[in-house]
């Protein structure tokens, strides 16, 4: 308390009290450090430099804001739901934080008036005052912390501004839902875009159809692919359920292509059904034993080559021609039995004239 009156005293010596007090107006307490704030509400197209020469906008903020801003909403709906599963609280912190919903609050805020751009901010694709609220929530916590975040979202947003309940039972996601619902009913879907160009305000639309077994179910426009065919899933989702007619033919459409499917498959060849016109190979036992080559007869052999015509060629070849094989070591000639007694005989009268002398000298 005692802070918020030193700060309304403050703000009598204030440069930029029209700025602070719209503020207060929007946050419930005024600003320490207005720099934030300023460029919380700046965006690229304005292109300011700052003394450094570098350009600075709500980019970085916008970084900073969406992700406060999910921990936030994350905190809010898990204490708000506490019988529902994830899938639910998934759902509803992204219909929180989708650029629809941050629009339109800021706008209901106020926040818009404050922002400085040099496009058209009235654009029906334009996400300036969503992207501006995303940095304001940075703005604040880097000024005051995560506390005054929480509460400034809790009790001047989804107290004052969004009703959960409503939103989160609220369906938003239709060409989940249609294509989820022809699934379960085995019907084909198909989405078909196309672009076009407005002419007022020179920007670009795109036209989409809702295609249940190729009967044209819905149609949708938007300022991107993704919103054109959700406005076609919608619709087409809604006349199915209500147009009974619709149904019926989308129904009777659906049955035909599914017998058709069948009769093909039926009649798809298998790999056991002949084909007419068609020879089927024969299966032959694979013989897994080598087959001997046949013996050539001896009228078809080739004939040696003659010895005169080898030796020439060996003669004419030159002295420093490699051998191919190597020269066999001799044999040694073995001696006839007649010289064998012979010598023995010798050798036998060599030892007893050999014996006698040494008797002698004794």
């Amino acid at each position: 308390m005692m802070n918020h009156l030193f700060d309304r005293i403050k703000l009598l010596f204030r440069k930029e009290k029209e700025l602070y007090s719209c503020l207060y107006k929007i946050l419930g307490f005024y600003p320490h450090h207005i720099d934030l704030y300023r460029t919380a509400m700046m965006h690229k197209s304005t292109t300011p430099r700052g003394t450094r020469g570098l350009q600075y906008n709500n980019e970085r903020l916008e970084f900073l804001g969406d992700a406060v801003l999910e921990s936030i909403v994350s905190d809010i709906v898990y204490r708000r739901f506490a019988q529902k599963p994830e899938g639910f609280l998934t759902t509803t912190r992204s219909k929180i934080v989708q650029r629809n919903t941050l629009n339109q609050v800021a706008e209901e805020i106020g926040l818009n008036r404050l922002i400085k751009s040099e496009i058209n901010s009235t654009a029906h694709n334009s996400y300036l005052a969503g992207n501006a609220f995303e940095a304001l929530i940075g703005a604040i916590y880097l000024d005051r912390g995560y506390g005054y975040c929480f509460r400034f979202f809790e009790q001047r947003i989804i107290n004052q501004h969004l009703d959960l309940k409503n939103l989160a039972s609220r369906e938003e996601n239709y060409k989940s839902k249609l294509i989820e619902w022809c699934q379960k009913n085995r019907i084909d879907v198909q989405f078909s875009t196309e672009t076009e160009m407005a002419t007022e305000e020179n920007a670009m639309t795109f036209k989409s159809d809702a295609l249940l077994e190729n009967i044209k179910a819905g149609q949708g426009t938007g300022f991107s692919k993704k919103e054109s065919q959700q406005n076609a899933a919608k619709e087409a989702f809604q006349r199915v359920r209500r147009n009974e007619k619709l149904a019926r033919r989308v129904m009777t459409a659906r049955d035909i292509r599914l017998k058709k499917d069948e009769t093909a498959k039926d009649n798809t060849p298998t790999e056991t059904t002949p084909v007419a016109g068609k020879p089927q190979p024969t299966a032959e036992p694979r013989n897994t034993r080598r087959r001997k080559k046949p013996a050539t007869p001896q009228a078809e052999r080739p004939e040696a080559a003659p010895v005169a015509t080898v030796a020439i060629e060996q003669v004419d070849a030159p002295a420093t021609a490699p051998k191919s094989r190597r020269r066999r070591p001799a044999r040694a000639k073995q001696k006839k039995p007649e010289e064998l007694d012979r010598e023995a005989i010798i050798r036998a009268a060599e030892e007893a004239a050999f014996r006698e002398h040494t008797e002698e000298t004794r």
